[in-house]
């Protein structure tokens, strides 16, 4: 066993361990690590990142995590593909499935589109547009991640209208109203 092993063996051994400086200190060693290996993954160097991960095959609490990263990066090509095909709501249906695919530049760019166009299908409804934000945001209704809070927009706009109104005049009674009424 390596050193590593070791320690996360003791973490799992003695729970009062989680949350120290030591156990939080090995985590983010982990965490610089995984994101290494994600590079090594986008860039096909499927190798170098066995190599980066190598010393936490053994790690229980990492082996799911692991497993589930190189499974995920073997539908990357297709990922990217619909990405670069700006079919963004297939794509973001693998990554649903396969959420190690949510490290990617290509996941955090259509994250910074949705919202883009959800502020925009927002304004639209503002204006009484509700058929443009409705075309606008219908092919997201297949990804699960984005269904809940584009029905809200779309069918309760009313209410969205309200909260908005409340944010500007700070009414919190209101907003705590709405927002337990149509939590997201």
């Amino acid at each position: 066993k390596n050193e590593l092993d070791k320690a996360f063996e003791l973490i799992k051994q003695n729970p009062m361990l989680e949350g120290t400086k030591e156990h939080k200190r090995i985590e983010v060693l982990y965490k610089k690590i995984f994101d290494k290996a994600v590079e090594s993954l986008i860039h096909s160097r499927q190798q170098e990142a066995w190599q980066l991960l190598e010393p936490f095959k053994n790690i229980e609490s990492k082996a799911d995590e692991i497993r589930d990263l190189f499974e995920s990066f073997d539908l990357y090509p297709k990922f990217r593909n619909l990405f670069l095909n700006k079919k963004y709501p297939l794509a973001y249906v693998f990554c649903d499935k396969r959420k190690a695919l949510q490290y990617t530049r290509q996941y955090k760019k259509m994250e910074e589109i949705f919202h883009e166009t959800y502020d925009f299908a927002q304004k639209q409804i503002l204006m009484g547009r509700e058929d443009v934000a409705h075309e606008m945001l219908s092919p997201y209704m297949v990804v699960s991640s984005k269904r809940e809070i584009i029905k809200l927009l779309l069918r309760q706009n009313d209410s969205l209208l309200e909260f908005l109104q409340a944010i500007e005049e700070k009414n919190h009674f209101v907003i705590n109203k709405l927002a337990n009424e149509y939590p997201i």
